[in-house]
């Protein structure tokens, strides 16, 4: 509501612009994290004070993981990924190019890159893989002759930041690039559990379902999977597996509804792929502790609402003016 208000008043673009400059003071705070240097974590420190937090009980934080202003790096690329999609989608519509197939658009590319360089920075791997999903996607409908200059202006960035980072990394290999840790070798326990659940009780276990609760009556069918253990002790980290088992078969119903939505915004949504790929892989999406998705969503649609009331107003003054109820022309008085 908030964010519909302040687009109907400032503006679609002047919205995202201001959501993507507080995630990307979120990634600056994150890139001091990473670099150990103290004015990053103290001002996270002072967030978390602000509100209450135990900082104590955040294990992020005790093993000193970048979260940037965000509760948790998962929360942090989230936040990055929203970002990336509520920008690039209204500069792409202000642009009023939606609907057509224009060269590409490099400050969208730039702010893809930035996605990758705060994923990287949190040492969360799923954005980076809807980040190149949506660029050969993004490549195959918006064709443009500025690929040199996107690898010069990347090679310049790498040349005055790689230090930095490499610095940072020496001591261990980064967490983008390994497979061994126990979030990337449980995933496939994760989703045969998340599986089970589902075909055991297709009706859902309501809003208080937490997989742990139930991974013990299905052990004797998991535990030859690689990395069991995970999930006597972490959620299911898929979007599509934590709704079903939460709601229920019951969503079918929703279909027809959701389908019409997505359709109506098929080409909006290619700026959400980062997004999507990133939920795909955590415990967070619409409808599943993710508010600020509809944040994005409100600011997006001011141009809607605008045109729809102006139309009304259109609409009623042709009704006084020029024409009656049942289609009759007259003259106004």
């Amino acid at each position: 509501m908030v964010s519909a208000v302040l687009a109907d008043i400032a503006g679609m673009k002047t919205t995202a612009m201001v959501f993507a400059m507080v995630v990307g003071g979120s990634v600056l705070i994150g890139l001091l994290q990473l670099l150990d240097i103290d004015a990053g974590w103290n001002a996270r420190v002072m967030l978390g004070r602000f509100q209450g937090e135990d900082m104590s009980t955040n294990t992020s934080f005790l093993h000193g993981r970048p979260l940037g202003l965000a509760f948790s790096p998962i929360q942090f690329a989230t936040h990055a990924a929203l970002a990336f999609a509520v920008y690039a989608a209204a500069r792409e519509q202000g642009r009023g190019l939606i609907d057509r197939k224009p060269d590409a658009d490099l400050l969208i590319l730039m702010a893809l890159g930035a996605l990758c360089v705060a994923s990287i920075i949190c040492g969360t791997r799923s954005p980076i893989l809807g980040a190149v999903v949506f660029f050969l996607i993004y490549a195959l409908r918006r064709p443009g002759s500025w690929l040199v200059l996107l690898i010069m202006l990347a090679g310049v960035a790498l040349y005055l930041v790689g230090p930095l980072l490499l610095e940072a990394f020496q001591s261990a290999q980064p967490r983008v690039l390994r497979t061994d840790d126990n979030s990337a070798t449980g995933r496939g326990s994760l989703f045969s559990l998340g599986v089970v659940l589902f075909t055991e009780n297709p009706l859902g276990y309501g809003l208080a379902f937490s997989p742990k609760d139930h991974w013990a009556a299905y052990w004797h069918e998991l535990y030859t999977l690689a990395n069991p253990s995970v999930i006597k002790e972490a959620e299911l980290h898929n979007y599509v597996l934590n709704m079903i088992n939460t709601y229920g078969i019951g969503l079918i119903l929703t279909a027809p509804v959701v389908y019409q939505l997505l359709w109506r915004g098929r080409n909006m949504i290619m700026f959400y792929i980062p997004y999507i790929v990133h939920i795909m892989f955590h415990n967070s999406g619409p409808f599943w502790n993710d508010t600020l998705f509809w944040f994005t969503i409100a600011a997006l649609s001011a141009p809607v609402l605008q045109r729809g009331r102006a139309d009304d107003e259109s609409g009623s003054a042709d009704y006084n003016i020029g024409g009656s109820a049942d289609g009759r022309r007259f003259l106004p008085r």
